[in-house]
């Protein structure tokens, strides 16, 4: 039977063990995921963290943390005789395509101080002095006008400002439209413009600021066509004002549009009631706008007879958009048909037809200008006054998009300082997305306007905020100091980063049945929070050479660079996959992968071909990984889909078949980096080469030469004889046992001098050899001394094919630059290494030696469990005592 004090013992042991397996088991259900509970902030208040913001009438003052945004200074004045301004925010954002010599509309209303007439209207550039072409389509006196501007360049996805000025009713008005459009005529000369048109019959005349082509006789019936030395783009839109005039039923008067391939469209104005004419039109008393071998069109109905109307043809180089207006600009119905041909030197040809004499086609304002799918709009800012002061009035400051490597991060509050002279403010907006998104996405995520120190209630992986400052143009607000706290309350998302590799093979020419041909190395570095498993790598082939028929098929491999040389090595390297690119510059898709890549670090993968022997001399092969989409990759523990990182597209260097050798330089993957020695330091690594070459030939290097760069005397200071060469057998940047010299006991002249070695090193057909330059500093150098050296250019290296016997140019990136060596009075030892950190989280540090912290909780609650357990233990020993 159980005493009292042995029955509590079981039920306290029974507690803890139940404790124990429920800590682990819900440790073990929540930890598939890496947790981050931090509290952090994004700090933006030195001039390098404004410095990546985008700037709209704003810029950075002041160096350091004296850095602050202000309004930009007020621009040049276009002319002392016109008082008023205003900015015209022209908006292209929406359109990846840049515009060139590209007309815009504007609405411009009447404002005090403006000629009601708007003859003092002028546009200039950004500069407010550059003046812009303008034409004045129509206006209403005192009220409003339409304008329409060539603006030389408006950049793709970005915004242009350009100045309206107004205020001048001493002066004329400059409208022109030949300036301005493609082609235009607006017949206000009353003489037919023969570098414009062309005629053919009679009956066609330019009279009271109109053209009018007018049948007076049957049977030479008057056509007026664009002129064949007026080059029309291939893309356009045609506006013009236009009265047709049927004197009988059988009128079909017409506009067509043709290239030298052939006819674009028919626009027929059919008025034809007479059904025993034997004309095959039925769609009476309508617009019917066809394509001359199909008249099944959709009209449009009733005829305009007598009419003026306003006529849009828009063309974007397959189909076609025909649109009228009338009664003040209200769209009457769109036609739309499919051109089958390729606009090339398109005309325009326009007539009355019919039968019988008295029918007329009228016509005035005709303009083309050009076209794009998303046309720019335009927003009017505040007015202006010459003697307004220092500053523009509005402007805006975007910050760069802030990564806080967590999804669904929680903005705690936003804070900012400011100086607000009279007159002056300044309005903040904050988003956050989980999704990626551009500095100048300015849709997507929409903005939140905040106050300082608020909670906005918003949360995402990714952070911006945009500042509005305003002022009256006398003084300016200045931001500074702007400071978000954020909590990180979800799974850090698996990340991997794709880049090219560090031995990436370099532009090399080949044999056509050259065999492991190196490609392209690609580094894949798995992200902190956990491994990352690649389950498919897509790459895509470029260059001359035939990809299908010209490389050996299902010889397409890839794999794993196990010793990360760029260099195949089929006892070491893993085969990952085969194939065949699924044609001349198409794809290959490597799927099915397993790879997986732990938290940290990085794998390098090599993309392998055999050529089949049937290129020809010249031909050259690319391999390429295009976009981050080409890779598929998840976490191993969240078996989420991972963030990829990087930017693409990566490209292989080419490989050209020839008949000569070649041969690439680069820097070594591990070349020293900067370092500081002692000012008598021996045998000291200052650069590693890395040459690469191809499969035609061996290559002998007879001479290298070494340029000196730095603050140190590298005449005095580099020992005499103290330059020498190695080979770097195992690539490691570094002198090991039985590595052997290439060229030694050179000395430098000069301070920033050069040295030439005198070599005859062989690279091998298909090698990959490793070099390095070694000092050996004289005592004579001073603290803080530096020292550099370069391969300025090709021409030092001295180099000629083994079987050719011509002389070889190498290929690569020059100059090739090591990095600086700095002298101390003595010997520099480097500080221990720090644990690693994540950006943007506290360190995490763990009691128990490399254990994940993630763990933590689960063993602390172990080490109290057995703690408690030997109190009880404790406990009952006493009882039994």
């Amino acid at each position: 039977m159980l005493t009292k004090k042995r029955f509590c013992l079981k039920i306290l042991l029974i507690a803890c063990a139940a404790f124990i397996a429920g800590t682990f088991l819900f440790h073990k259900v929540e930890d598939r995921k890496a947790y981050a509970q931090v509290k952090d902030k994004w700090y933006e208040s030195k001039d390098v963290d404004f410095n990546d913001g985008l700037f709209r009438e704003t810029l950075l003052s002041g160096p350091g943390t004296a850095a602050d945004i202000r309004l930009a200074p007020f621009n040049q004045w276009y002319n002392d005789f016109w008082e008023f301004r205003r900015a015209v925010i022209v908006d292209n954002r929406l359109n990846p395509d840049s515009l060139q010599s590209y007309q815009v509309r504007f609405e411009i209303p009447y404002w005090t101080g403006m000629n009601s007439n708007f003859a003092d209207i002028r546009f200039t550039s950004q500069n407010g002095v550059t003046i812009l072409d303008h034409w004045k389509e129509q206006f209403t006196a005192s009220s409003a006008a339409v304008f329409w501007v060539n603006i030389p360049t408006i950049p793709e996805s970005d915004l242009l400002k350009v100045y309206v000025y107004y205020g001048n009713l001493g002066t004329g008005d400059t409208s022109d439209g030949d300036n301005v459009f493609v082609f235009f005529d607006d017949f206000n000369d009353n003489s037919l413009d023969a570098t414009k048109w062309t005629i053919i019959g009679t009956g066609a005349s330019e009279q009271n600021g109109l053209m009018q082509l007018l049948i007076t006789n049957a049977t030479q019936q008057p056509s007026l066509s664009t002129a064949i030395t007026r080059i029309i783009p291939s893309q356009f839109i045609l506006d013009r004002r236009v009265k047709l005039f049927a004197a009988n039923e059988f009128f079909y008067g017409s506009m067509l549009i043709s290239s030298l391939s052939g006819i674009l469209g028919t626009i027929r104005y059919s008025y034809d009631f007479n059904p025993a004419d034997g004309i095959l039109y039925t769609n009476r008393d309508s617009f019917y706008v066809a394509r001359s071998s199909d008249d099944s069109s959709s009209p449009l109905s009733p005829f305009w007879n007598n009419v003026w109307f306003d006529e849009t043809v828009i063309y974007n180089g397959d189909t076609g958009d025909v649109t009228y207006f009338r009664d003040n600009n209200v769209t009457k119905e769109t036609i739309s048909y499919v051109i089958n041909e390729t606009a090339n030197d398109v005309r325009f040809m326009f007539t009355p037809q019919g039968s019988g004499e008295g029918h007329f086609h009228e016509m005035d304002n005709v303009r083309i200008r050009r076209y794009t799918k998303y046309e720019p709009t335009v927003e009017v800012g505040v007015e202006q006054i010459e003697s307004i002061g220092a500053y523009v009035t509005k402007g805006t400051y975007a910050s760069s998009v802030f990564d806080t490597l967590a999804s669904a991060s929680t903005i705690d509050s936003i804070t900012w300082n400011t100086t607000l002279p009279a007159g002056t403010a300044i309005t903040m907006e904050i988003r956050a997305s989980d999704n990626q998104f551009e500095a100048d996405d300015y849709l997507d995520p929409p903005w939140t306007t905040v106050i300082n120190g608020s909670d906005p209630p918003l949360a995402g992986r990714f952070i911006q905020y945009r500042a509005t400052l305003s002022g009256t143009g006398v003084f300016s607000p200045e931001l500074e100091d702007v400071l978000v706290n954020y909590t990180i309350t979800s799974p850090i998302s698996p990340s991997i980063i794709i880049a090219e590799g560090g031995n990436i093979p370099g532009p090399t020419n080949e044999q056509s049945s050259a065999s492991d041909l190196e490609m392209i190395q690609v580094s894949l570095t798995a992200g902190a929070s956990e491994p990352i498993l690649i389950s498919s790598v897509a790459f895509t082939a470029s260059g001359t050479g035939d990809d299908v028929v010209e490389i050996i098929p299902d010889s397409v491999r890839l794999y794993v660079d196990n010793d990360d040389n760029g260099i195949l090595n089929s006892s070491s390297d893993t085969l990952l996959g085969t194939g065949t690119y699924s044609g001349d510059n198409g794809t290959i898709t490597f799927s099915g992968l397993s790879l997986v890549i732990n938290q940290s670090e990085e794998t390098n993968i090599l993309l392998v071909y055999n050529l089949s022997g049937t290129a020809t001399f010249g031909d050259t092969f690319i391999a390429n990984i295009m976009t981050r989409q080409d890779i598929t990759a998840t976490g191993v523990i969240s078996e989420e889909p991972s963030t990829i990182l990087g930017t693409f597209p990566l490209n292989g260097n080419a490989k050209t078949i020839s008949t000569s050798g070649s041969f690439s330089v680069a820097l070594g993957a591990a070349t020293p980096e900067s370092q500081t020695v002692s000012n008598d330091a021996q045998g000291v690594s200052v650069l590693q080469l890395s040459f690469q070459t191809g499969s035609v030939e061996p290559i002998t290097v007879s001479g290298l030469k070494i340029t000196a760069n730095g603050t140190g005397n590298d005449g005095q200071d580099i020992k005499p004889n103290g330059c020498w060469l190695i080979l770097d057998s195992n690539g490691n940047g570094a002198v090991d046992t039985q590595e052997y010299q290439i060229g030694f006991n050179q000395s430098f002249s000069a301070d920033d001098g050069s040295v030439t070695f005198t070599l005859t090193e062989q690279l091998p057909i298909n090698g990959d050899a490793k070099w390095l330059l070694l000092y050996t500093y004289s005592g004579n150098g001073t603290g803080g001394d530096t020292f550099e050296a370069s391969i300025v250019s090709p021409t030092d290296i001295t180099a000629t094919g083994v079987n050719s016997a011509s002389s070889i140019t190498p290929s690569g990136a020059f100059p090739i630059t090591s990095a600086t060596i700095t002298l101390s009075s003595q010997l520099t030892l480097p500080n221990p290494s720090e644990p690693a950190r994540v950006k943007g989280s506290q360190a995490n540090y763990c009691i128990i030696k490399n254990m994940s912290c993630d763990n933590r909780l689960a063993w602390i609650t172990l080490m109290l469990a057995f703690a408690f357990i030997g109190i009880a233990l404790a406990f009952n020993r006493r009882n039994r005592n």
